[in-house]
């Protein structure tokens, strides 16, 4: 009944042509590949979201504090508030210093020391590992002694790992945070920061005031000495020649007018001359003494140095990066090392060359003075004054000398007061303009970056886990892959048996009472288009004799057997099934004939066939069980020629004779048998049978001779294997179910 239903037609043994390696993406089969993974998808992202929500709430939340400065440094000369703005000095390289400055292990020891830092347990205990990323968790013992240099520069090392000093865009302002577990803790750091910055620069300014004031104090000293004596030389030469103060008086003539200029000029020159030779001097004694010339104003005010020194601040922030990151053994670490030297040798050049340029400057003022003294000495002599006695030229001579000094002297004692005047009005060349507020949510970690990130991540591996275990799996999915991979015709699918199905009046009843109950289920519609494809195989001889096997136990080839005989039988067929696997007599269990005399005792010769034969409940269904076992070989029973009569007995008496053999790769029998066997079906579980083994046992079985008439995928859940794109279901899949599921009286 039913034997030429539609589905019938899907069985017709077509060889599926594989699908070209360079084929385009066939997106059916990714959406088919999704919806089979959906589960995993899922689960991955949820998994990597409560993970991450478990180190959300195990983590201890940072604060970040943050305080803004402003650079507006002064032109050179400038103090106070009356200092104009608009003539502010500041460039890339002196933002990118000051930032430097800020981080400098110097300046951030001084915050360390007021702040009390080392007993801190945050930043001066000592640390365990992960304990930088759950400090709540991994917390270490407090630190070491107070003073120990080796756990202040650990100290400094977390302060600097917490801190960051940015500038704001294109602008002069400089953002200054620290993190901390404590709010109040990070507000208090940022501000000490910013301000412990401000007083180095107070400090520096104060320092080089104060060696200024110094060195013009020592200097105005030999010139009061110079002073005093050339004055003690005037009137020694008035006493001398007895000249009287108005002897003093000079002729208008042009020669004392030329040597009055180039008195003014003389006097200009010494004090050039002067400040020259202390520059070169300061020089000397400071290369001399191989200390730092980078400290010295003609140094900071080249530009040239400027750059230098922003290019060494780079080197040492990306050395100290890569150190970090790669240790000190990396290549990137040695090439950064040597680009810093190099920058340490042309500021080192560039200082040398400053030294020589103010040794020639000085040789060019001396030489300058040495002149006018000389245009001046000829003047004198040759003067045509009034008096040209030599008590009042040497006296003239003294005066000049005298005046000179004198105003050199005051010259210096002007400066030496202005030096004074700033080192008590110095002015910094940033101001606060934001001071640290207490934060009030935490910086680090966000709620929202942390599920942003797991879900992201999540999806992606979710993704990549499914089409990875797609690719792992090696079992027969579907149709066309199955024919694919065994190169043989599929001629049904028999669906999996849930347990609400076998649930018959309240009773879960097995497989055979199953068919018998619901004759029109989608499983008995399966059997009768297997039937019908068997006969289609081969419509010249449509085989008799027929073996049912599969690649390994447990794959459901006996109740398949059983429940094929069974339906055959309904039909009006009269059919024999023989089950002839004695190791695992699954057949006969589904009739309850275990205990029965069977095969065995056929072809050992206990039996008669009357014996051994039973009837099924007036069907048109015989059954043979396997009977009792035997010490003798199994395979050698079944390759005997006894068992070859009793198929050809069978078959002369039945219309169609099911043979239930072993499994192919577990025993020979089912080898043996498919030879005996008009057809083979075999039989493939769903989703279970690996690809390798099943195409190994079709191989087995053609190699010895047997005709494979096609294979059966048994065990399929419909509604999944819908997912598996076309060719699935051969009409079992989402579509059919949904258009015929009430057809069927399931």
């Amino acid at each position: 009944m039913n034997e030429l239903a539609p589905q019938a037609i899907a069985h017709r043994p077509v060889r599926i042509p594989q699908t070209p390696p360079n084929a385009a993406v066939d997106l059916a089969a990714i959406i088919g590949i999704v919806r089979r993974r959906l589960p995993l998808i899922l689960a991955v992202p949820l998994c990597l979201t409560a993970i991450a929500l478990g180190v959300f709430f195990s983590i201890t939340p940072r604060y970040t504090a943050t305080v803004s400065l402003l650079l507006d440094p002064k032109k050179p000369g400038t103090t106070g508030t009356d200092a104009e703005f608009a003539s502010v000095i500041v460039d890339s390289t002196k933002v990118n210093s000051v930032v430097s400055v800020i981080q400098s292990t110097s300046l951030l020891e001084r915050v360390v020391k007021s702040e009390k830092l080392e007993s801190d347990p945050e930043f001066g205990g000592r640390r365990r590992f992960l304990s930088i990323i759950l400090p709540s968790i991994f917390a270490g013992p407090p630190g070491a002694v107070l003073g120990d240099p080796k756990h202040v520069s650990e100290t400094v090392d977390r302060l600097r790992a917490a801190l960051t000093a940015t500038r704001e865009g294109v602008t002069y302002v400089i953002q200054i945070g620290v993190s901390s577990s404590d709010p109040e803790r990070a507000a208090r750091l940022a501000q000490a920061v910013g301000e412990a910055y401000l007083n180095d620069q107070l400090e520096a300014k104060y320092e080089s005031a104060r060696r200024s004031t110094t060195w013009l104090s020592s200097r105005l000293s030999d010139m009061r000495a110079d002073l005093i004596a050339s004055e003690a030389d005037v009137e020694k030469i008035r006493q001398t020649y007895g000249l009287t103060e108005t002897d003093r008086g000079v002729s208008s003539t042009v020669g004392r007018a030329q040597i009055t200029e180039l008195n003014n000029q003389l006097i200009a020159a010494q004090g050039i001359l002067t400040q020259k030779r202390a520059s070169l001097e300061q020089m000397r004694k400071v290369q001399q003494a191989a200390g730092n010339s980078e400290g010295l104003p003609e140094v900071v005010s080249s530009s040239v140095i400027s750059q230098l020194r922003g290019q060494q601040s780079e080197a040492a922030r990306r050395l100290a990066d890569l150190t970090q990151r790669y240790g000190r053994s990396h290549p990137d670490v040695l090439r950064s090392e040597e680009e810093k030297r190099a920058i340490d040798r042309q500021i080192v050049a560039e200082i040398g060359r400053i030294s020589a340029n103010l040794k020639n400057e000085f040789d060019t003022v001396e030489q300058r003075v040495a002149s006018i003294k000389e245009q001046m000495s000829q003047l004198v002599v040759g003067d045509g004054g009034e008096s040209s006695s030599e008590g009042k030229a040497k006296l003239r001579e003294a005066q000049r000398v005298a005046e000179a000094n004198k105003q050199l002297y005051d010259s210096f004692l002007n400066r030496f007061k202005e030096s004074e005047q700033r080192q008590t009005l110095q002015e910094a060349e940033a101001r606060i303009i934001t001071r640290a507020r207490i934060p009030d949510s935490p910086s680090f970690p966000k709620l929202s970056l942390f599920l942003l990130v797991s879900l992201g991540l999540g999806s992606l591996i979710g993704v990549g886990a499914a089409f990875a275990a797609e690719q792992l799996d090696n079992t027969l999915t579907s149709v066309i892959q199955t024919e694919q991979v065994l190169n043989v015709p599929v001629l049904g699918i028999a669906g999996l048996l849930k347990p609400a199905q076998l649930n018959i009046k309240g009773k879960l009843a097995g497989p055979v009472q199953y068919v018998i109950a619901k004759p029109f289920s989608q499983y008995s519609e399966a059997l009768r288009s297997i039937r019908v494809g068997l006969r289609l195989s081969n419509v010249d001889k449509v085989p008799r004799v027929i073996q049912l096997t599969s690649t390994s136990p447990g794959e459901g080839k006996s109740t398949l057997a059983a429940t094929l005989a069974l339906s055959a039988a309904q039909a009006g067929i009269k059919t024999l099934l023989i089950d002839c696997d004695f190791r695992h007599p699954s057949a006969s269990k589904q009739f309850e004939l275990t205990a029965a005399a069977g095969l065995m005792d056929l072809l050992v010769g206990t039996a008669t066939w009357g014996q051994t034969v039973q009837t099924y409940q007036g069907f048109s269904l015989a059954v043979l069980p396997a009977g009792a076992k035997s010490t003798m070989s199994p395979p050698d029973l079944v390759n005997s020629q006894r068992m070859r009569d009793i198929v050809a007995t069978a078959a002369s008496q039945y219309e169609m004779v099911i043979l239930d053999g072993p499994p192919v790769l577990a025993v020979s029998d089912a080898i043996i048998l498919g030879e005996i066997a008009d057809a083979t079906l075999f039989v493939v579980e769903w989703q279970k049978t690996n690809k390798g083994l099943a195409a190994q046992a079709i191989k087995q079985l053609e190699a010895s001779g047997a005709r494979v008439a096609g294979a059966i995928l048994n065990k399929a859940d419909l509604e999944r294997m819908s997912a598996y794109g076309y060719g699935a279901g051969y009409g079992y899949g989402k579509y059919y179910q949904r258009q015929y599921g009430k057809y069927y009286a399931n």
